[in-house]
């Protein structure tokens, strides 16, 4: 299992230059432009309405009012650590940003601060939504934890797509956040693994009392 998680961090680090190097060139730019292109062609009111109320799920303010209601409503410490992995994935995403210092698409259907590269809704969307996903996939036992993880991947995937969708990233902005935050999620998991399984045992000692 340690094997393959470095495998993917190199992986994913080769891929993530590889994209890095291509995006500083025009061709690959051109690339980005058709794929904003094609997915233009899919635009109208009822479409927009979709992908901006999926976008929103990728906002800051609508992860903090998540992170909030899994303090006051399900459990402290989960939501102490959601507001944990909050904080560090916004800090290394606009860490990330200021380094790559790669300017939005000159096509964005409305205006978005910062920088483009890599997509903040993208990197820390996933890292958000992604950990929720782990720890219903490893401590959630319930007849509906399929459910859940299929929906939590649906909406991660069209929280990418809304952001091209709507022309404030590149097509490689978000995959390049998708494969920022798979790196970070491991790093993460790596470090907090034991917390939630010591986490796991007293919730579920206490629920037998």
């Amino acid at each position: 299992m340690r094997k393959i998680k470095i495998i993917w961090v190199i992986f994913s680090m080769i891929l993530i230059t590889f994209i890095w190097i291509m995006v500083t060139h025009s061709d690959f730019y051109g690339f980005d432009e058709k794929v904003f292109n094609f997915m233009f062609k899919f635009h109208n009111d009822i479409l927009d309405r979709i992908m901006y109320f999926f976008t929103c799920f990728g906002a800051s303010y609508i992860l903090i009012v998540l992170a909030l209601l899994m303090l006051l409503m399900i459990d402290k410490k989960l939501g102490y650590l959601a507001f944990l992995n909050l904080s560090l994935s916004t800090s290394a995403n606009l860490t990330l940003k200021a380094f790559f210092h790669r300017e939005r698409p000159t096509w964005k259907l409305f205006d978005e601060f910062g920088f483009s590269f890599p997509s903040g809704h993208a990197m820390i969307g996933l890292a958000f939504y992604g950990y929720i996903f782990y720890m219903i996939y490893k401590f959630y036992h319930g007849k509906y934890k399929k459910l859940y993880l299929t929906l939590l991947g649906i909406l991660i995937f069209i929280i990418g797509v809304s952001r091209i969708y709507f022309g404030v990233h590149y097509f490689s902005d978000v995959i390049a956040g998708f494969l920022f935050a798979s790196i970070y999620l491991l790093v993460l998991i790596h470090f907090t693994r034991e917390y939630l399984v010591k986490w796991m045992k007293l919730k579920t000692i206490e629920n037998k009392k």
